[in-house]
């Protein structure tokens, strides 16, 4: 049987809410992870540098929707987490954009962001976090992908998201009937919408 994150996603979803900063916000993910299994695993990913990466993103993110802006039509976003295998074969973790044209607030699969991926699936769709990267390969490295490949992967991908959009032209993330829905999650996995916590920023 799956492990139910309900306490876990509630967890992300608070700490998205209240605007930490990606520092603080992830020692928060990194103490919840302590208290669920200990490990210098924790640690060690205290020590990287998440402001960096989170510029990184935001760079990526704004020059890929003005390089290449959704269609009007296009009714929500979609940044997964994948699983890329690398050129020396090991497995890491990335988060990429696209746009659906189909949007279900009321289904918790998140069965639409599956139904038309290629709607808007623009060139250089992968946004090639060194963290999601480095996190990935210490949560295995340690043993700790549980609770960490959840916490640490989603909360950062959500956190660093919403740190990117807030940098985007606003006209680009709306549509038709005004700001798309944005949703950020595991492939045929758990998802968080995060673009109420987007106001005020």
């Amino acid at each position: 049987m799956a492990k139910d994150h309900t306490a876990e996603k509630e967890f992300i979803q608070m700490v998205i809410e209240h605007h930490f900063g990606i520092e603080a916000s992830m020692n928060y993910l990194l103490e919840y992870c302590a208290k669920s299994k200990d490990s210098i695993a924790w640690r060690k990913i205290s020590e990287l540098d998440f402001e960096k990466d989170i510029k990184h993103i935001q760079h990526w993110l704004n020059k890929t929707f003005t390089a290449q802006p959704p269609a009007a039509y296009i009714q929500a976003f979609w940044f997964g987490l994948s699983n890329p295998v690398l050129n020396d074969g090991e497995t890491s973790c990335d988060l990429y954009v696209s746009g659906s044209i189909h949007f279900d607030a009321n289904d918790p699969t998140g069965a639409w962001t599956h139904l038309d991926p290629t709607f808007y699936l623009p060139k250089g769709c992968y946004a090639q976090s060194s963290i999601l990267d480095r996190v990935y390969y210490m949560i295995h490295q340690y043993g700790v992908v549980e609770p960490g490949e959840y916490l640490l992967c989603l909360g950062y991908a959500c956190l660093a998201v919403k740190a990117a959009c807030s940098q985007v032209e606003k006209h680009l993330l709306y549509g038709f009937s005004g700001p798309r829905p944005i949703a950020v999650g595991f492939e045929n996995g758990d998802l968080i919408h995060i673009e109420s916590f987007l106001t005020d920023q």
